[in-house]
């Protein structure tokens, strides 16, 4: 097995990351353990046969489709997160306690939805997944070496993965359908080095991912005068979205067309739950 290393993963502001248009949020399903290792020595891909080490996804060795194996992952060798948090859980142990926001620095990138293992073995194929090894028989029994098989998976998944990384970033796989397709949401980055964590200490005034207290109490009318919706004055709460006044006014001109403010933003208040607020209605939080 070798390994491709990157150094401590940069932090970035979650309002840097939407700025720079970055992909995410995205999240890495892993153990404490793993994930303290992470912050001291960044992320490592793995490149070997199998699932091995610190490796809890991949096919195994197996007639995937037309008598050929799958490649050692779905996406080849990277780092892998996913957009769905259900997901990120199930390889946590069963908790979201201390998972880590990620972005991704990613402007080549391309979204695929296969569901069948047929088109899925076609699109690795066309992308670079040249397994020249069909089984060998003699007297009905696979006299093949499975060691030559697997040497031959990792050969054409590190063909396939080189493909993909002279085209793409990363490969966001959305595995929607009627019901979850093959592993679900998955998320492929090539390099450590466009990998972004969010710290939410870096939020500064009213920026996404900034606490903030209502300055006074907010009553929301409906389109009866009546009200539907309060924000109690002091309710704290943190800006997960940010809007100029001119397009929320746009979308909305019967709520948002009197208003003078600059910025419509979308907080998540402990008591209140999620509201759009006016900028002059709320004050920053002291980290």
């Amino acid at each position: 097995m070798t390994l491709l290393t990157e150094a401590k993963v940069p932090t970035i502001s979650l309002q840097q990351a939407k700025d720079m248009n970055m992909f995410g949020p995205v999240y890495h399903g892993t153990s404490a353990e793993k994930r303290d290792k992470i912050a001291m020595d960044g992320f490592i891909i793995p490149i070997g046969t199998e699932r091995s080490g610190d490796v809890s996804h991949g096919y195994e060795t197996s007639d995937y489709s037309g008598g050929i194996p799958a490649p050692i992952h779905h996406l080849g060798f990277g780092v892998y997160f996913t957009t769905v948090l259900s997901i990120a859980k199930s390889y946590s142990g069963g908790t979201l306690r201390g998972m880590p926001i990620y972005f991704l620095k990613a402007p080549r990138m391309t979204e695929i939805n296969w569901g069948s293992p047929r088109t899925m073995m076609k699109w690795w194929i066309e992308n670079g997944y040249d397994y020249k090894i069909t089984p060998v028989t003699q007297f009905g029994k696979d006299v093949t070496s499975l060691q030559a098989i697997r040497q031959e998976r990792l050969r054409a998944t590190i063909h396939l993965t080189d493909e993909l990384k002279s085209q793409y970033d990363a490969v966001w796989y959305k595995g929607k359908g009627m019901y979850r397709l093959l592993d679900g949401d998955q998320v492929v980055a090539f390099d450590p080095s466009i990998i972004y964590e969010v710290d939410p200490k870096l939020a500064k005034g009213l920026e996404i991912g900034a606490k903030v207290r209502a300055k006074r109490r907010i009553e929301h009318l409906n389109y009866a005068g009546e009200v539907y919706k309060v924000i109690e004055d002091g309710d704290k709460g943190i800006i997960v979205g940010k809007q100029d006044v001119t397009l929320a006014r746009e979308q909305w001109p019967h709520f948002w067309a009197k208003r003078a403010h600059k910025y419509v933003l979308d907080v998540k208040f402990k008591k209140s739950g999620r509201q759009q607020v006016e900028d002059v209605d709320v004050e920053p939080l002291t980290q």
